[in-house]
């Protein structure tokens, strides 16, 4: 067996890339060959890759030729959805009788698929024949399998998360700021509604709220006008992405970690917050939440409710407590041995369906 990745934009830094990069890196640890194909820059990706041709332009114009790159007994894993070089790839792969597996990385979150451009009948014909010819979808968490279903009701999945390697920093108490790092996308990472709740807290016990991101479609110039009107241009700092060796010292400094998205698959951020043992606060509305509440390893609110996000943000400013339980569950649920484990059996399991077929 040899596992197969596709991704278009390999080596463009995102929360894909690096759920790619994990899974590759611990396949290979595990005894299975595997290599990505791409077409991307080829110098910034250390695992097993190739270039591969593609025909046509720009995110829904491209199509990959994968034929000459794809042999009997691989799998191969696509990523993401809504997008004409997933489903070239899956054509492919199925007139040559090779299985392949859809990793939806969120895509089908109600929030993403409002947002489509060409959300026409035939984009949800073809998202439908993508679903349903796949030998499975691979979710990260079980409450997204009822989001695969809605696309295609007979859809096989299985739930693994992508795991996460041990921090090498360490969390302690004594912080005196609120952090938060991310992209400044104030609807899907919920910063307004953060603010909104912020805003509530009385100044007497309100700590300072420091943001970190890139920018996205202007959302940080509409996120310093929103603490503008709200009156907290004092309390709140909105400043600039976060080097990679910035991060521990930023969460390690801090007294909790803020995680208030609309919607999110498994957001890199909060699990290294977690990792290194920071108290965090997490919207109810990610599919991680249920995880974590029942491991008690975060504060969980809706932050839909700017009185209960102003009473979250007191308590988790006192809940220290929340560290060793945090970090614990990122070492048990997010072991990459284990998951790695698991996730080759599967593949074989697909293999196996696919050459006896």
């Amino acid at each position: 067996m040899r596992v197969v990745h596709y991704y278009r934009d390999l080596t463009r830094p995102s929360g894909v890339t690096a759920a790619i990069r994990g899974w590759q890196r611990e396949t290979i640890a595990a005894g299975v060959e595997s290599i990505a194909l791409h077409n991307d820059d080829p110098g910034s990706w250390e695992l097993p890759h190739t270039v591969v041709p593609h025909s046509g332009s720009g995110r829904q114009g491209q199509k990959p030729h994968l034929t000459s790159y794809l042999k009997p007994g691989d799998v191969l894993v696509l990523h993401e959805g809504w997008v004409t070089a997933n489903y070239a790839a899956a054509r492919q792969a199925r007139r040559m009788g090779v299985p392949y597996i859809v990793v939806p990385h969120g895509v089908y979150e109600p929030q993403v698929m409002a947002g489509l451009k060409f959300a026409n009948l035939r984009r949800w014909i073809l998202e439908t024949q993508f679903v349903k010819g796949a030998a499975a979808s691979h979710i990260f968490y079980q409450s997204e399998a009822s989001l695969v279903e809605a696309i295609w009701p007979a859809a096989v999945t299985f739930a693994l998360p992508t795991g996460f390697e041990s921090a090498d920093s360490s969390w302690t108490p004594g912080g005196e700021y609120l952090a938060w790092f991310g992209r400044y996308d104030l609807n899907h990472k919920g910063l307004d509604r953060l603010l909104f709740g912020y805003a509530l807290v009385p100044t007497q016990r309100r700590l300072p709220l420091k943001l970190r991101g890139i920018d996205y479609n202007g959302g940080k110039v509409q996120l310093i006008e929103l603490v503008r009107r709200l009156g907290l241009t004092e309390w709140v700092d909105v400043g600039p992405p976060l080097a990679e060796n910035e991060k521990a010292e930023f969460l390690c400094s801090a007294r909790a970690f803020v995680f208030p998205s609309r919607w999110e698959s498994q957001g890199i951020a909060l699990i290294e917050a977690l990792a290194m043992g920071v108290p965090a606060l997490v919207s109810d509305s990610i599919q991680l939440s249920g995880s974590l509440m029942a491991a008690n390893a975060a504060l969980v609110s809706s932050f839909g409710n700017p009185a209960a996000v102003a009473a979250g943000l007191e308590e988790v400013a006192s809940a220290d407590h929340l560290s060793a339980s945090g970090q614990e569950f990122v070492l048990e649920s997010l072991n990459w041995s284990r998951l790695a484990a698991l996730y080759k059996a599967e593949l074989e399991r697909i293999a196996f369906n696919a050459s006896n077929s």
